[in-house]
């Protein structure tokens, strides 16, 4: 998924940064379809367990539909981005429901820093003059700071550290994609970002698929 790349990638125009973070948004439909199925199978947790992510769930569906908006408000069909739902499958079916829980609070506690977190994502929205874009994604950072909250405070009854959860998310992740190798022959491998960007902007992508790297990123 391009986007996760290119959205702050060094020498990328705002327009381009911010049309990134847009599908980044709409793509965040799969993180709700991952916590539903962690707080199904934590049935015996407290009630404060299921009320806080049951908030979180609604919030992550709601910056799916801040993305989809924006697309819409601009004329452009959503629906034409491949949205890529690994997060989601590797999680759900190769992982325990505490280590989905950890792998969310890894990511929501890495969007925290200001020169690349949720600051900087409104800030790129602000430098490419959408106006719209920049309102979300206010919203969108606020959200991710109580959401990491969240994470620490259910972590924490749980055992588990921030430094603990940081160590193992990243052994998780790194198990849980590789998982993703049986199920890429079901469709099309594609670089659908240059075209998309000529359809949405009316110009060139700035960046080149060799130049994206491997697209092996742990985010949202």
């Amino acid at each position: 998924f391009p986007p996760h790349v290119v959205y702050n990638a060094a020498g990328v125009p705002a327009e381009e940064r911010n049309l990134a973070l847009l599908c980044k948004r709409t793509l965040e439909m799969d993180v709700p379809e991952m916590m539903a199925s962690f707080l199904v199978e934590r049935h015996e947790a407290p009630w404060e367990f299921h009320r806080d992510y049951s908030r979180q769930l609604w919030d992550e569906a709601r910056h799916a539909m801040m993305g989809t908006v924006a697309f819409e408000a601009r004329g452009i069909d959503w629906t034409e981005i491949p949205l890529n739902v690994g997060f989601a499958l590797r999680l759900n079916l190769h992982a325990t429901p505490i280590e989905r829980q950890i792998m969310l609070f890894a990511i929501e506690q890495s969007l925290m820093p200001g020169d690349t977190g949720k600051r900087a994502e409104r800030q790129t929205a602000e430098e490419a003059g959408d106006a719209l874009s920049a309102h979300f994604h206010d919203y969108d950072w606020a959200d991710e700071v109580l959401h990491a909250q969240i994470g620490r405070r259910q972590l924490r009854r749980d055992g588990i550290t921030v430094d603990e959860a940081m160590k193992r998310a990243h052994e998780i992740h790194e198990a849980t994609w590789k998982a993703l190798d049986a199920y890429k022959h079901l469709d099309e491998q594609a670089d659908w970002w240059p075209e998309f960007v000529r359809k949405a902007l009316g110009k060139e992508s700035a960046v080149r698929s060799e130049e994206l790297g491997e697209l092996r990123i742990l985010a949202e």
